[in-house]
């Protein structure tokens, strides 16, 4: 159907109109009057272009594993491909000590520490059992207290070495005719030339006297000292010490002939290493420093006063509670019995300790 104008408004443009918005342009209304709109294919959504208005040029290939370019892509470099995680990097070396980024290291396990090795740590108590036992500490140079669940210090140990010692015991046993005592003191009776070997005891004359009114000894002071003067070769007939030693003192057991009002006792002399006249003519001094009476034997009196001891039986004789005296090599020791009777026959058996550092 045609109506009004010059050109023609059909049913089909009524169509048209209708698929067409309330709104165009004029540009839009005459291109569609005229039949010319364009679709601008380069545009998204432009829509779809049929098949019969355009010829199809491209041409489906078929790639087979291994072609399409000079270094052939194949199953194997896709497989290779798919075990690489996304964002992998090259050459990524790991850091023990790292705790983050690329190359830390996940899961670590629990290397041991070798304890041989030099400021390896401390083990927590709770891994290790401490078998070890700590013995509790002694300082006592004589040892006292030691027992086997404690130990003594090295000083301690040293100490107690240094002061051990080897004991020597000379024993002789000897009798006597002793004299009338003329000058009111104790009465001393010496080895004399036959020694002491022989077990003979003989009176000495020192000087003119026998008797020795002062008895005072002193371990500490030689010139405090009772002295007696002898003659060199008197010392021959003593003891000799061949190596520097320390008197302990000496037991003894004496008796007389007859039971009487009187005392009978031993005693030592020493003449120190630095008085003997060795080779000599000239006289030497000996000094007093043990000494004991029978009639006493509980200790070291030297008191000279009557006693209710039966002097014909055996009695003891000690004196091993003063002290040590030390004796340096080549000094001599001269023993002693000594009494106040009259013409007793008098025996003893002395026995002499000495003592050496080991």
């Amino acid at each position: 159907m045609k109506i009004l104008g010059r050109n023609t408004f059909t049913e089909s443009d009524h169509t048209k109109l209708n698929d067409i918005g309330t709104t165009i342009s004029t540009a839009q209304a005459n291109a569609i009057i005229a039949n010319t709109a364009k679709v601008d294919l380069t545009v998204d959504g432009a829509g779809t272009v049929h098949s019969n208005n355009y010829t199809d040029t491209n041409t489906t290939y078929s790639i087979q594993d291994g072609e399409l370019s000079q270094n052939n892509f194949t199953n194997d470099d896709h497989t290779k491909l798919n075990g690489i995680a996304a964002g992998a990097e090259v050459n990524v070396q790991s850091d023990w000590n790292s705790s983050s980024g690329d190359n830390q290291i996940l899961n670590k396990p629990t290397i041991p520490v070798d304890l041989t090795a030099d400021g390896a740590g401390t083990v927590h108590a709770n891994n290790y059992t401490d078998t070890n036992t700590q013995l509790p500490l002694i300082d006592s140079d004589s040892m006292s207290g030691a027992s086997a669940t404690n130990v003594a210090s090295a000083e301690s140990v040293k100490a107690y070495v240094d002061a051990r010692y080897s004991y020597q015991y000379i024993s002789f046993f000897g009798s006597v005719s002793a004299a009338n005592n003329n000058n009111g003191g104790p009465y001393y009776i010496f080895t004399s030339g036959n020694g002491i070997s022989n077990h003979s005891w003989t009176k000495y004359n020192v000087g003119g006297t026998l008797a020795i009114t002062n008895d005072t000894i002193d371990l500490d002071v030689d010139a405090n000292c009772s002295q007696l003067t002898v003659s060199t070769y008197f010392g021959t007939n003593q003891i000799v010490v061949p190596q520097t030693s320390e008197i302990v003192g000496f037991y003894a057991t004496n008796r007389a002939g007859s039971n009487g009002p009187y005392h009978v006792g031993n005693a030592i002399f020493v003449i120190p290493e630095s008085g003997v006249n060795w080779g000599d003519s000239n006289s030497m001094t000996a000094f007093l420093k043990y000494r004991s009476i029978s009639s006493a034997h509980s200790g070291t009196d030297e008191n000279f006063s009557s006693s209710n001891v039966n002097t014909s039986k055996t009695m003891m004789c000690h004196d091993m509670a003063r002290g040590t005296y030390e004796v340096a090599a080549g000094s001599i020791i001269i023993p002693s019995i000594f009494c106040d009777t009259h013409s007793q026959v008098i025996a003893s058996s002395m026995t002499i300790v000495l003592r050496t550092k080991v």
